[in-house]
């Protein structure tokens, strides 16, 4: 999408002249500087900040490679939230354009991957919300192919937000079924929020025991 007349900026409201070609042209290069980008390691397994040669996250041991764009915090946290629950088309525009970003960097980095997968949504909460944020973020990025029926929320589970980490954990155990052939696959797993991690632990897993070789993961934001 190219923008060419004056604007607004979507997070301080203030006018822009001379809106910005890339990565965004939603956002003044003020707040665009502001953002929470994720610019040091964080653990390759899990995305935690502890650096370790032997991530001891239970729930990571099935994922080969994590990688988070944003730490989940505002005003990233509150577009997220205005996307997912109040089909915020602007917050949602504005991320994936971040997200496409990322993928046309680091398009080398995941050549060698042969597709991506949005962690799904139960069909009760699709037709609730009336769409997958996950997917919804991916649509603009044209490096891998976009695979949203491979993987399929198979049990209708309780919102996570609000749930301890046990109870995340036996929340989304066993609640989702692979769909299709991917043995000896490699895939990249894509969401927009990693918080505890059970969520992504349960899928990677999941794919790890459908016979996918290589599973990577891909965050918007990560809380830390």
């Amino acid at each position: 999408m190219i923008y060419l007349l004056p604007s607004w900026c979507f997070h301080c409201r203030r006018f822009i002249s001379k809106p910005l070609r890339f990565p965004t042209a939603l956002l003044c290069s003020s707040c665009l500087d502001q953002l929470p980008v994720i610019d040091t390691p964080i653990c390759n397994k899990c995305g935690l900040k502890h650096r370790t040669d032997d991530c001891r996250e239970s729930w990571a041991k099935s994922i080969d490679s994590f990688q988070s764009i944003f730490y989940y915090r505002d005003p990233v946290h509150h577009w997220i939230v205005n996307h997912k629950y109040s089909s915020g088309l602007f917050a949602g525009r504005l991320l994936r354009e971040f997200v496409t970003r990322w993928f046309k960097e680091h398009a080398s980095r995941v050549s060698g991957l042969d597709a991506v997968l949005p962690v799904p949504i139960h069909s009760l909460r699709l037709r609730q919300r009336g769409f997958n944020q996950t997917a919804f973020l991916l649509k603009a990025q044209r490096v891998l192919p976009l695979k949203t029926g491979w993987l399929k929320k198979s049990r209708f589970t309780p919102q996570q937000a609000g749930l301890t980490g046990k109870a995340r954990r036996e929340n989304v155990q066993g609640s989702f079924a692979v769909k299709t052939v991917v043995e000896s696959k490699k895939l990249l797993v894509f969401d927009d929020v990693c918080t505890t991690g059970q969520t992504l632990g349960e899928v990677c897993s999941s794919l790890k025991k459908a016979g996918v070789a290589e599973v990577h993961v891909l965050t918007l934001s990560r809380s830390m």
